[in-house]
């Protein structure tokens, strides 16, 4: 998940990624997979008798900023639309969260557009992908079989590619399903 704060465009519209925020592609995979809000994230917080590195004494409540922030905004979007889809598998979730996110996210510059090494997909709109009309599905098997292959990983039906390597020519299927009703 890469990490951004909402509404700090110079121009004054999207979003900027943080300059923490990872960049990929990581391994076989491009990451990150998609993006969301991680800065000046109000989150709980044990409160400790004294101030520590961790945070001030007493506090319940902070505004936190990272991967740890950004990663639960996935999380949520996740179990909201597995209630609203219980008939799809993780895949097909995480499909459509990454084919339908808002690729309108600038680098940390506030100006240059973020690149997919920088944002994946883009940022989550789950209300897009609610009204998504396919999706892409990988499961946990087929990430085990074609996983760990730097030639075969490409092949697996995710909503992105990465080919890490190249053999000469290189060809990927992709399969589609359908979920629209139409």
């Amino acid at each position: 998940t890469g990490t951004f704060t909402a509404g700090e465009r110079r121009d004054g519209a999207g979003d900027v990624m943080a300059a923490f925020s990872s960049r990929g592609p990581a391994g076989l995979f491009m990451k990150p997979d998609i993006t969301a809000p991680g800065v000046q994230i109000l989150a709980g917080h044990t409160p400790t008798p004294e101030a520590t590195t961790e945070g001030p004494a007493g506090q319940y409540f902070q505004a936190i900023a990272g991967t740890s922030m950004s990663s639960p905004h996935i999380a949520g979007s996740a179990a909201l639309m597995a209630a609203l889809r219980p008939e799809w598998t993780p895949g097909q979730i995480k499909s459509a969260l990454m084919t339908t996110a808002i690729e309108d996210v600038v680098k940390e510059d506030g100006e240059t557009p973020a690149d997919p090494f920088d944002l994946g997909a883009g940022r989550v709109d789950l209300a897009l992908a609610a009204k998504t009309g396919l999706t892409f599905d990988a499961s946990a098997d087929d990430m085990e079989a074609l996983g760990k292959d730097e030639v075969a990983a490409p092949q697996l039906n995710l909503p992105s590619i990465n080919a890490s390597v190249m053999p000469g020519k290189l060809v990927v299927e992709r399969v589609a399903t359908n979920v629209s009703g139409r």
